[in-house]
């Protein structure tokens, strides 16, 4: 093992000590460093064997890279390059169309690409020499890209709803419609996590509303339920926020929460903006209770350039000579460790050694 880590070292001395030998103009002394490297990319080793005046050799080299390298763009593109440095014109524009039949959707910015800018110029290809090959016909349908949605990421619609709240007035989705909502979903009058998540959001609805979000809840319960449950969390003012019913769990089933296996609604907690798409959302077997989260991340979501950064530390005074017991910051210092009592003086009986009766 030690050996192989010695050569492993040596071969890696060997190629960096090429790069710097040609670097210096040395490209024969330079080959034969990255020759001992082993792992040096066949091309580039090839060219560096050029530069060393043995052409011969490495357009051989080469060719035998290509052909172990079939229907590969990068071995064919430098040998084209190599082959016009030679001066072999007509073998270069051989092995250009042979590179421009498989060059399909290359990146021509690519530096192995762009060095054959100038020369497909001078062959009469044009800047952008390659190929577009027509699709396959036996792979399926292919639809359009723009029907398979947007190039980068969106954020989902959510499904609209129309849902009656406890005084039977509908209230639906759109109402909400330029001002974000927290759509909260429980299980009804009977669920005792519920009753405590409504309890948690209901205290911090001022907090949602001063960051522009407002909250609306959907329960399991019939229209009769959910006027008990409304009379259950009222104190001495109206619960702070709607509370609507879908017993048929209609809505439950287009937000996802809803186990289809058990035939079961899920508890669901649902950001969504201004623009009625979904933000963030939480589903699952328990309420969803980090109140304060979800209103940072609301906050952090729909108004990204007013997040509130952390507040610095405001330094102690500075002009006196530091002091590590009194850094300076406006964390207290910390106390030293208390000296440690010391022994009282030592008697015949303390001096005794502790031996059990016998």
């Amino acid at each position: 093992p030690t050996s192989e880590k010695i050569r492993v070292l040596e071969r890696a001395i060997d190629e960096l000590q090429g790069y710097v030998l040609l670097a210096d103009g040395k490209p024969a002394d330079a080959y034969e460093r990255l020759k001992k490297a082993t792992n040096v990319d066949e091309p580039y080793l090839a060219e560096v064997q050029r530069l060393a005046g043995k052409t011969d050799d490495a357009l051989k080299a080469l060719r035998e890279y290509v052909e172990a390298h079939e229907n590969e763009v990068s071995p064919l593109a430098h040998l084209v390059q190599m082959l016009w440095q030679l001066d072999k014109k007509d073998e270069a524009k051989q092995s250009f169309e042979k590179l421009r039949a498989i060059s399909g959707q290359l990146d021509l910015d690519a530096p192995p690409f762009a060095r054959l800018t100038p020369i497909a110029i001078e062959l009469g290809f044009g800047a952008d020499w390659r190929v577009m090959q027509p699709a396959k016909p036996d792979v399926g349908n292919r639809p359009s890209l723009d029907s398979l949605g947007p190039l980068t990421w969106q954020p989902s619609p959510a499904a609209d709803w129309s849902l009656p709240d406890a005084e039977g007035k509908l209230r639906t989705l759109a109402e909400y419609r330029g001002r974000p909502v927290v759509v909260i979903f429980y299980l009804g009058f009977g669920c005792l996590h519920c009753a405590e998540q409504l309890q948690a959001f209901a205290p911090k609805t001022k907090e949602y509303a001063d960051a522009g979000v407002s909250l609306i809840a959907i329960s399991t319960d019939s229209l009769d339920d959910l006027k008990k449950s409304h009379a259950r969390y009222k104190t001495d003012e109206s619960f702070p926020f709607p509370l609507v019913s879908d017993d048929s769990f209609a809505a439950f089933k287009l937000y996802q929460a809803f186990d289809d296996f058990e035939k079961v609604p899920l508890h669901a907690t649902y950001l969504i903006d201004g623009e009625g798409r979904i933000r963030w959302h939480d589903i699952g077997a328990e309420p969803f209770k980090s109140v304060d989260f979800l209103l940072r991340e609301a906050k952090r979501q729909l108004h990204p350039n007013q997040i509130d950064l952390p507040t610095e530390p405001t330094l102690l005074d500075i002009s006196q000579p530091a002091n590590a017991m009194a850094p300076r910051n406006v964390f207290p210092p910390t106390p030293p460790p208390a000296k440690p009592t010391a022994p009282g003086p030592m008697t015949k009986e303390t001096e005794k050694p502790n031996v059990a009766a016998g």
